[in-house]
């Protein structure tokens, strides 16, 4: 009797366990994250990797020494592809304020626009996440970006919105570095961009509004 007690508590443990490891490891990635949590220090190189299969990682720093400072949590860094003279650059911009979103995104289009061309296209990436596939839930394979052309670097520009809950904005630049035929670079673009893409059911990416 007594070890049919102690059998049933040890049960009921083990039952709440793996409740909780479920919500921990499955259930909170996807919740709306409390203001603060991730820091914005550290959510300003969320979507920067530190190493991708094939490219070497270079200078990083901040503000970005192309584009405006659109925010004081930005950060930027090089790579270049191996066994090429290929240069790419990858900034972002990260902001907790939507007001502040909005108008960092329309000060940087009115830049792009006086110093390139611009225009929005549809990307695919989903060649590129079924390669570096590590079990997650990506957002939309297909999606709008803005796509930027100039003598210094020309690439894609990306938004993420609301990845962790309301209120919480990244504005994402993938780019060769240099006057080169975009087209020529677009597939080796896209290998970054999946790399760092955000996951989870409440991605929302698109390009640049005007």
């Amino acid at each position: 009797m007594f070890n049919s007690k102690i059998s049933r508590i040890l049960s009921i443990l083990a039952l709440f366990l793996l409740i909780g490891l479920f919500v921990w490891f499955i259930i909170l990635p996807f919740v709306a994250i409390g203001p603060g949590y991730p820091s914005p220090e550290y959510l300003k190189t969320w979507y920067i990797p530190s190493g991708v299969h094939g490219y070497r990682i270079g200078e990083t720093g901040s503000p970005s020494p192309i584009f405006p400072a659109l925010s004081q949590y930005s950060e930027y860094a090089n790579y270049t592809r191996r066994k090429s003279d290929d240069r790419y650059l990858i900034s972002e911009w990260y902001f907790d304020d939507r007001k502040e979103f909005l108008q960092a995104e329309a000060v940087l289009y009115q830049y792009l626009k006086e110093h390139g061309r611009l225009s929005t296209v549809q990307l695919n990436i989903s060649e590129e996440l079924k390669i570096i596939d590590r079990g997650l839930m990506y957002g939309p394979a297909t999606f709008n970006a803005t796509k930027y052309e100039s003598e210094m670097t020309s690439g894609y520009f990306m938004t993420y919105k609301d990845i962790f809950g309301p209120d919480n904005y990244f504005i994402v630049y993938h780019g060769s570095m240099g006057l080169v035929n975009l087209s020529n670079q677009t597939q080796f673009l896209k290998t970054l961009i999946a790399d760092s893409y955000p996951s989870g059911p409440r991605v929302m990416v698109g390009g640049l509004n005007e």
